[in-house]
């Protein structure tokens, strides 16, 4: 019971399968979701980059060349923010397809339900769900590890800047800085801060739903099922006999299992 069990558990899971149950729903619940609400945020890709150069040019002219001490800052943690996105969106990647595996598993002892009462197998099927949810566990602890990396980031980067920024013009550069300059600056930037703390969250919700869009667009280069040959048309014909409101005759009766459901 135990082999066969876990051959049903691996099978489900495997990353190439997209057509069982747990990935369907969670393509359909999930991954539809996120393609349909990344349209909203779309414009943010530009708006916020456009923001931040506005605010650089009114730093630029009131604080003259200490101002490209703050846009060095900027680009020395670029690297640092795109390599957390990267890794989160891998972990997001990787929480997908566990979380398919632990779908397709609970559909699973569901629909066996009855079963597994009768022959007291609730131990066994408990533990490898419980070991399915343990690793979905520990990828969504190691993402909001990172999650929370970038967030430091991001808070702390306006403050790198200003930090930058004020040191050239005073130090380097040898200016007094006087109050109208300083809070004026001041105000620049915490007008720079909302582009730098947004901009990579737009972009960590743009990944997802790239990540979403590939799943989806997997599933549906998945190869078609053979209804088509069964009742001796094109998928084309197919469909418009559907759509018109009549029932394909299909040339043989043969199973659900045979059809590929």
């Amino acid at each position: 019971m135990d082999s066969s069990a876990s051959a049903t558990s691996e099978d489900a899971g495997e990353d190439g399968d997209m057509s069982s149950l747990g990935t369907i729903t969670n393509l359909m619940a999930v991954d539809a979701y996120k393609i349909s609400e990344v349209s909203a945020y779309m414009h943010f890709l530009y708006q916020l980059p456009a923001e931040m150069v506005v605010a650089v040019l009114m730093l630029y002219q009131l604080l003259g060349i200490a101002s490209l001490a703050g846009v060095g800052a900027i680009i020395v943690l670029v690297p640092l923010q795109w390599y957390l996105v990267t890794v989160w969106s891998k972990y997001q990647s990787q929480l997908m397809a566990i979380s398919d595996r632990r779908m397709s598993m609970m559909n699973e002892i569901l629909q066996g339900v009855r079963i597994i009462k009768f022959f007291a197998w609730e131990p066994q099927f408990e533990s490898q769900v419980a070991g399915v949810r343990g690793s979905e566990l520990g990828l969504l602890k190691s993402r909001y590890l990172v999650f929370t990396y970038s967030i430091m980031v991001f808070f702390m980067a306006p403050v790198f800047v200003t930090l930058a920024t004020f040191v050239c013009y005073t130090k380097f550069l040898g200016h007094q800085l006087t109050a109208s300059i300083a809070f004026t600056a001041l105000a620049l930037f915490k007008t720079l801060r909302g582009p730098i703390d947004q901009l990579p969250e737009v972009i960590s919700f743009c990944l997802q739903s790239k990540v979403s869009l590939d799943r989806v667009a997997k599933f549906l280069d998945e190869e078609e099922t053979p209804k088509y040959e069964l009742c001796g048309l094109t998928r084309r014909a197919h469909d418009g006999l559907i759509e018109g409101g009549r029932r394909p005759s299909y040339a043989k009766v043969v199973s659900a299992t045979d059809i590929g459901f």
